[in-house]
């Protein structure tokens, strides 16, 4: 559980950190770190970037990172939060465990999490 966690933490921060240094980049004038939230940044870093078609990954992989929090539980101001990958519906239950979250489901999105990853690296020789 401790390195499926780990895993899951590392792989976010590393994206998220990239997409900061991006964003950052691209909006050198307006960005301020200290008050700009990630959701909001990685919000509009998909719609801005032309990579808005990993934004449902990186859903996935931001509410795998809250739930850890939780000890594995989804707890949320609203009820409950379907996210749809290649076709597969996973939904998260407000106040339940994510039950679909074990190493074979993050191993079989690795794909998709690597074309995101690539993607983003290759935007960063752009800035």
């Amino acid at each position: 559980m401790i390195v499926k966690i780990g895993f899951i933490q590392l792989l976010h921060a590393s994206l998220e950190c990239s997409m900061r240094l991006i964003f950052e980049k691209m909006h050198d004038k307006e960005y301020n770190r200290s008050v700009s939230s990630f959701a909001r940044i990685y919000s509009r870093f998909f719609d801005e970037t032309n990579l808005l078609g990993h934004k449902l990954i990186h859903d996935m992989l931001t509410t795998l990172r809250d739930i850890n929090h939780d000890n594995g539980v989804y707890y949320a101001n609203n009820d409950n939060k379907e996210i749809t990958i290649n076709g597969s519906i996973y939904i998260f239950n407000n106040g339940k465990s994510a039950e679909f979250a074990t190493w074979i489901f993050l191993l079989n999105i690795m794909p998709e999490l690597k074309n995101m990853l690539v993607d983003i690296v290759e935007l960063t020789k752009k800035y």
